[in-house]
C-alpha cells in the first residue's frame, strides 16, 4: 500500500507516476502539499474499490528533486522497504562493545600473532573479513591458513544487532553506496582485519600435499595480527612480473610459493567438473553529481582474484565437511542440477547462437566454455547457459553443489556481510567446544529461507541500481547526438 514515484503538477490536479513499471496507474494526490514538481516521493495508497474512480494517495515523504545526487538510488532503497540507517538502540549496543581484546579471551584462542598473515582485497574495500597465511608443512606439503573475522565473538545471538543482521540478511552493494548488514563501527573497525592490529578470528589450517590435495585440516578460534593489506591490483602486478607493486619482500616470497600451489588447486577443481564461468565485471565511475562519467570493463586482476577465491572455496568446503560429519543441524549452500526443461531450453538457446550441442552434464557445459573462449559472442553464450541453471540457495538439507562439483559446501568466509556465514561460525564453535547446538532444525530452516530471500532481493536491487545509471548515461549520449 505504499510506493515511490515522481510527483507531477497538472493544470487542475497533482499526481504521482510510480517508479515500478508494473504499477501502470497514476495516483492522484488530493490533499494540499508544498512538494515541488519532479520530486521523488514516498506515498501511501488509499483504499480503492471503484474501478471508475481514480486511485488516490497521500505523500508520506519528499525524497527531493529526481535529478539531485543520490535521489534515484535512495528511491529504489525505500521502494524495496530497506534502510541504510541503524536505530539508536542498535548503535548504543555497538558502543557498549569493548574495542580492546580482554586477556581472558586470549586463553581461549590460539595465538597466531607472530605468523605472517595478510589480506588481499579490491582497492576500494573498506571491510576485511578474510586473511591468509602459507608456509611449508613440517611433514611435507604445505600449510594454508584462512583466517576469518570472528564476528560471532562480538554479536551475541538474540541481541538487537543480531536481530537486525538477520532481518537484512546480507550487505547490499549498490552502484553508489553499500547498505551494510552490520553498523560501520563493527564492519570497518572492530571486526575488520586491518593491518598491524590484533583481531579475533575463526581460523582454518589446511594441510595440502605437494599435489595440492587436502591431507587434513583443523578449525579453531584464534587471534592474529595482519602484517599487510594488499590489493588485487598489487598482487596481479607481482604475478605479471612487474616490479612497481610495493609489496614487502617477505610477502612476495610467500606469494611466490602460494600462487603455483593454488593454481594446481584450481586446476584440480575444474578437472573434477567445477564450472568455470567467465563473465566480465563492469566498472562504473560516477561524477560529483552522482551521474556516470564512464563505463568500462573492469581492469583485469583475474589471477589475483582467483587466488583468493580458491583459498576461500577450500575453507568453505572443509568447514562444510566438518559440520556434516558432526551431525549438528546446520546451514549449507546448495546448487541443484538443472531439470529436464532447463537442459532442453539451454540446448535450444545454444543452437540459436550456432552452437550444435544439447548439454546434459557439467562436463559438456565446460567443453562448450572451452570451445567459445575468446570468441566474439562468448559472453552472450555464457549468459544463455547461466540463465538456464538453477539458483544457488541456502538449505538445512545437505545436497551437492552442482556448479562447484562439491558434495559438501557452505558459506563461512564472509560473516561481516552475510548472516549465513555468521550462523555457520556459531555452529562451528559449538562443535569445537563440544557444546549443544542452540539452533533447532526449524530455526535453521527459517535462517536458510530468509538468507535466500534477502540475497535475491539484494541481487535485484544491485542490478536495478546499475541499470538505472546505465540507461540515464546512454539516454544523455543519445540526446547529445540528436542535438
Amino acid at each position: 500500500n505504499s510506493l515511490v514515484g515522481t510527483f507531477k503538477h497538472a493544470k487542475y490536479f497533482k499526481y504521482v507516476i510510480p517508479d515500478n513499471p508494473s504499477f501502470r496507474n497514476q495516483i492522484r494526490i488530493d490533499k494540499k502539499t508544498d512538494v515541488k514538481n519532479n520530486h521523488k516521493v514516498l506515498i501511501k495508497i488509499n483504499e480503492w474499490n471503484d474501478p471508475y474512480q481514480s486511485i488516490t494517495g497521500e505523500i508520506l515523504k519528499d525524497l527531493g528533486d529526481k535529478s539531485d545526487k543520490g535521489v534515484d538510488i535512495e528511491s529504489m532503497i525505500i521502494e524495496a522497504g530497506l534502510t541504510e540507517k541503524f536505530t539508536n538502540s542498535i548503535l548504543e549496543e555497538v558502543n557498549n562493545i569493548s574495542k580492546s581484546i580482554p586477556n581472558s579471551e586470549l586463553s581461549k584462542r590460539r595465538d597466531l600473532r607472530d605468523d605472517i598473515i595478510f589480506t588481499i582485497d579490491p582497492d576500494t574495500a573498506r571491510d576485511f573479513d578474510d586473511a591468509i597465511s602459507f608456509k611449508k608443512h613440517p611433514n611435507n606439503g604445505w600449510l594454508l591458513g584462512i583466517h576469518i573475522a570472528d564476528v560471532s565473538a562480538y554479536i551475541k545471538s538474540g541481541s538487537s544487532i543480531d536481530k537486525e543482521a538477520f532481518k537484512r540478511g546480507n550487505s547490499i552493494y549498490l552502484v553508489d553506496r553499500v547498505i551494510m548488514m552490520l553498523p560501520a563501527e563493527l564492519t570497518t573497525k572492530i571486526c575488520s582485519l586491518t593491518p598491524n592490529d590484533d583481531h579475533l578470528t575463526h581460523s582454518v589450517l589446511i594441510h595440502l600435499s605437494d599435489d595440492a590435495e587436502i591431507v587434513s585440516y583443523e578449525t579453531f578460534p584464534a587471534i592474529i595480527n595482519s602484517k599487510c593489506r594488499l590489493t588485487y591490483n598489487q598482487v596481479q602486478k607481482h604475478i605479471n612480473g612487474e616490479t612497481d607493486h610495493t609489496i614487502p619482500n617477505n610477502i612476495t616470497n610467500i606469494l611466490n610459493l602460494l600462487y603455483p600451489v593454488i593454481k594446481v588447486v584450481r586446476s584440480n577443481r575444474l578437472n573434477s567438473g567445477s564450472l568455470e564461468l567467465n563473465t566480465p565485471d563492469i566498472d562504473i565511475k560516477l561524477d560529483e553529481s552522482g551521474n556516470i562519467s564512464s563505463i568500462s570493463k573492469r581492469s583485469e586482476s583475474k589471477d589475483a582474484y582467483n587466488l583468493i577465491e580458491d583459498c576461500m572455496l577450500l575453507a568453505n568446503k572443509v568447514v562444510a565437511e566438518k559440520i556434516a560429519d558432526s551431525n549438528y543441524p546446520s546451514l549449507y549452500r546448495i546448487h541443484e542440477e538443472p531439470d529436464e526443461t532447463q537442459w532442453n531450453k539451454m540446448g535450444v538457446e545454444l543452437h540459436s547462437h550456432g552452437i550444435n550441442a544439447f548439454p546434459q552434464s557439467r562436463k559438456e557445459i565446460n567443453q562448450i566454455f572451452k570451445n567459445i573462449k575468446g570468441s566474439i559472442n562468448e559472453y552472450t553464450i555464457v549468459l544463455s547457459i547461466l540463465k538456464n541453471l538453477k539458483r544457488a540457495e541456502y538449505s538445512s538439507s545437505l545436497t551437492e553443489h552442482f556448479g562447484l562439483s562439491f558434495e559438501k559446501y557452505t558459506h563461512f568466509t564472509s560473516p561481516i556481510r552475510r548472516y549465513a556465514d555468521l550462523t555457520i561460525h556459531r555452529i562451528l564453535k559449538s562443535i569445537e567446544l563440544n557444546e549443544k547446538n542452540n539452533l533447532t532444525k526449524n530455526q535453521i530452516n527459517e535462517i536458510a529461507l530468509n538468507c535466500s530471500e534477502t540475497e535475491k532481493k539484494a541481487d535485484k536491487l544491485e542490478k536495478q541500481s546499475i541499470e538505472k545509471k546505465r540507461i540515464d548515461y546512454y539516454l544523455k549520449k543519445l540526446r547529445s547526438r540528436k542535438s
